[in-house]
């Protein structure tokens, strides 16, 4: 093999290994953080311990987070955070068009990131506490 064939060998090595979906290399879990108002509340997320607010959560990036806000006397209130395709999945995506090896990043979690970080429940009094409150 002479010299320029294997500087062409090691540069298209080079390039295959770095288009091979940086989606496997990006980070498979996020935090967020959620809190209420009052504070107190208990926060659940199904699969995961249940934490009060103040709190923060390790989620992975690749599915849809359902949080659940409890608190005596008021109303429960949910929120959905939504994964989406991240940087590194669109990169992905793209690296497909010219070489298909990135595509395998697409099946990694890494390749998606959620769509909310900060939750903030405003509780609101449920009517059976306000009517209790009134008497």
């Amino acid at each position: 093999m002479s010299y320029r064939q294997l500087i062409f060998a090691i540069a298209a090595a080079s390039l295959l290994l770095n288009a091979t979906g940086c989606s496997l290399f990006a980070p498979r879990s996020e935090k967020i953080l959620v809190d209420s108002d009052p504070q107190g509340a208990i926060i659940t997320i199904p699969g995961y311990d249940r934490m009060v607010t103040p709190a923060t959560f390790t989620v992975p990036c690749d599915e849809d987070i359902t949080v659940i806000a409890r608190k005596d006397g008021y109303r429960t209130q949910s929120c959905t955070v939504r994964r989406t395709l991240g940087k590194c999945g669109t990169l992905d995506v793209f690296g497909t068009v010219v070489f298909l090896l990135p595509a395998v990043g697409l099946f990694s979690s890494g390749a998606y990131t959620l769509d909310q970080h900060t939750i903030f429940f405003p509780l609101s009094r449920s009517s059976e506490s306000a009517e209790t409150t009134s008497e």
